[in-house]
């Protein structure tokens, strides 16, 4: 059969490096349906000498192509074979005799008597599609999904099978880069985080996959599910188009995958109708199944225990309150997906009986208290959220257990956890973690308690998001903040009211985002900040990478000096393009000298903050809480200043040819200030 694949296959082989070192010489030649002996010979001879054969005698082609090839280890592919010929096939088959051992000739055809007259000693037959494979690409047009969820559904249907050396979600990950190689899936040009099918690819996909995969698209009414229908996928919108659907789901039998790609509240209800009526009674061969974004769906029923296929279950953002106890019977789920469903409050009891469990997301949800015994699950990658607990079912040593987890993980109530007894040994350093959340609840007044907590939670140095909330333990440990943690591009502090110090967060060359809210204990931002600019032999220039700094609501901070010493003449912040300061009634100075890139500078409640740049940068704020405006940074777009008590001037920040697109200042005054400027194409806006 034409289309299949066979050319591209022999292409793959014909230029695969392992592939070419086992050869001496490699020759690629179409021969079409016209097949002329001695035009064949030549073109061989041609593309070993990479010079023209003018002779047209047979006999000396034939001995110049015996010459050519004579004592050589070569792979010839000769594509679009079609003659049936016997002399022709001969002719092919004689050239084998003039190369040494192991000599090799690939032909792509459809032809199967092609392959018996050349006397194949291997022949490699390349199926059509399955009907499978097909599907776990297939969804509606225009549809997109993140990559993690794509290969998580493949791995439900059972498509991805590990190996020796690779994961089943390393082998998707793979097959997944493979497919956007080909342009069969293809980034969306408004959230790169999304893939989809071109709409050719999609048609042609859903011609392939024939009545075995049913798409239900808004407005379509030409499709009909049919008894062998084992793939269904919608959006909500669309059941409205469907008649009788409920009957037509009613005579499937042996339905493998239920995907709602969205949710509408006009069509919800039906949905839920038939998820509890007609697919978890009934569709008992039912490996995928995917309803989020469902807010009608606030229960299951028992019978969720009855799909012993099950691998892959998605009920996110949905208002369900409590997982039925028979969802523990399911021994082949490998992907639990309950993120954003707010009024779940607990799991089920014995969740340790889910052996093949691989992801687990909670985040977002109610959860107070998590199961005992949840270290059982070995096979467990993803594991969003952990509440530490007092009991020892529950404790953090169950977290402890978990080697391989990766990705995401937020460990709430850390107040629970009791030193020496419930610490980690190995802290976090066997999980290939990319973002991490501590949090304490602020209650409790443990200081050296917690600071032993937070050294047993070290993560890897690979980190690249990291989140403390709450934390009670005066100061840092040192593996805060330090320069082996290159990967890290977002920070966040918050509500860690007893300590007295910053991190030295200059120091970590790929921070893009920082945020520290809540410190109260916090009085003066000294060097200490900035870290230190000379690590090994490489001088580092303080925040280098840092793109976005928020301080906000720390109630004892009065002075922010300077990263500039002796030995560090170069300034801070050199890429930084947003500044907030909020909520700083004490903090009298300064900003810092030179932000060459500020784009956005936003000042709130900060009645004494005097901000001081360079000439030629943004003015001062007078101790009396009177603002100069002067000249502007280049390139900056917008201004916001809120609640000073008086704009004197706003005089000189900037001409008719200034990029300012935006003013906003929030205040009290008595009087409209004088602009100074022309004002055309600004927006300005001035509050009471």
């Amino acid at each position: 059969m034409g289309g299949v694949g066979k050319t591209t296959f022999a292409q793959l082989v014909y230029s695969d490096s392992r592939v070419r070192q086992h050869f001496n010489l490699e020759v690629w030649f179409c021969i079409s349906e016209e097949f002329v002996v001695s035009k064949v010979q030549k073109s061989i001879i041609e593309a070993v000498t990479s010079s023209p054969c003018n002779t047209e005698d047979p006999t000396q082609v034939e001995g110049r192509l015996k010459e050519n090839l004579k004592g050589k280890k070569f792979l010839i592919v000769l594509d679009d074979v079609w003659t049936e010929d016997p002399a022709h096939q001969e002719s092919l088959s004689k050239l084998l005799q003039y190369g040494v051992q192991g000599s090799k000739i690939l032909i792509p055809t459809r032809n199967n008597t092609v392959g018996r007259a050349m006397h194949a000693i291997a022949t490699h037959r390349a199926e059509q599609l399955s009907d499978d494979d097909c599907c776990n690409v297939l969804l509606p047009k225009d549809s997109n999904l993140e990559k993690d969820r794509i290969v998580l559904l493949w791995m439900g249907e059972g498509f991805l099978q590990p190996s020796k050396f690779e994961t089943m979600e390393e082998v998707g990950h793979r097959y997944f880069l493979d497919l956007v190689a080909r342009s069969l899936l293809q980034q969306s040009s408004y959230n790169k985080a999304l893939f989809g099918m071109h709409d050719l690819i999609h048609d042609l996909a859903k011609s392939v996959a024939g009545q075995f995969s049913f798409t239900l698209e808004q407005g379509d009414t030409t499709n009909e599910i049919v008894k062998m229908t084992r793939h269904f996928s919608c959006s909500c919108a669309s059941l409205c188009t469907f008649r009788n659907f409920e009957e037509a789901l009613s005579k499937v039998k042996q339905l493998r995958t239920f995907l709602a790609l969205d949710s509408s509240p006009w069509y919800s209800e039906i949905l839920r109708k038939n998820i509890k009526q007609n697919v978890l009674p009934m569709q008992r061969c039912l490996r995928v199944l995917s309803i989020p974004y469902n807010q009608d769906i606030t229960y299951l029923p028992n019978s969720i225990g009855k799909l012993k296929h099950i691998r892959y279950l998605d009920l996110s953002f949905t208002r369900i309150k409590r997982l039925p106890n028979s969802t523990c019977k399911l021994i082949n789920l490998q992907t639990l997906k309950l993120s954003g469903c707010y009024a779940l409050v607990a799991l089920p009891k014995h969740m340790w009986k889910l052996a093949s469990l691989r992801h687990l997301d909670i985040a977002g949800t109610g959860i107070k208290k998590m199961p005992e015994q949840l270290g059982s699950l070995k096979c467990l990658n993803t594991l969003t959220k952990f509440v530490a607990g007092k009991g020892n079912g529950s404790s953090i040593w169950e977290l402890g257990k978990l080697k391989n987890l990766r990705g995401t993980l937020h460990i709430s109530k850390l107040q629970n956890v009791v030193p020496p007894k419930d610490a980690l040994n190995e802290g976090l350093m066997d999980k290939d973690l990319e973002k991490l959340a501590l949090d304490w609840d602020g209650t409790t007044s443990r200081p050296e308690s917690e600071r032993i907590v937070l050294k047993s939670l070290r993560p890897q140095t690979s980190l690249k998001s990291l989140t403390i909330e709450s934390y009670g333990g005066g100061i840092f440990l040192d593996w805060v903040g330090h320069h082996s943690f290159s990967n890290i591009a977002s920070m966040h502090l918050d509500e860690c009211r007893n300590v007295c110090s910053l991190p030295p967060f200059g120091q970590l060359c790929s921070l893009k985002e920082l945020s520290i809210a809540g410190l109260n204990g916090v009085v003066t931002v000294g060097r200490e900040f900035c870290g230190n600019s000379s690590i090994g032999s490489s001088l580092i220039q303080p925040f280098g990478g840092l793109k976005v700094l928020r301080f906000q609501q720390m109630s004892g901070w009065e002075e922010w000096l300077s990263c500039r010493s002796a030995k560090n003449e170069g300034g801070a912040f050199p890429d930084l393009k947003e500044l907030y300061i909020k909520d700083f009634r004490r903090l009298t100075g300064g900003l810092p000298i030179y932000i060459p890139s500020l784009a956005k500078l936003e000042i709130d409640s900060c009645p004494k903050l005097v901000a001081s740049l360079l000439r030629s940068q943004l003015g001062a704020v007078s101790e009396y809480a009177k603002i100069v405006l002067e000249e502007l940074p280049t390139g900056r777009r917008k201004l916001e200043v809120q609640r000073v008590n008086e704009v004197a001037s706003l005089e000189g920040i900037m001409d008719s040819n200034s990029p300012l697109q935006e003013l906003q200042i929030v205040m009290r005054f008595t009087h409209v200030p004088s602009l100074g400027w022309s004002t055309f194409g600004t927006k300005i806006h001035m509050h009471r």
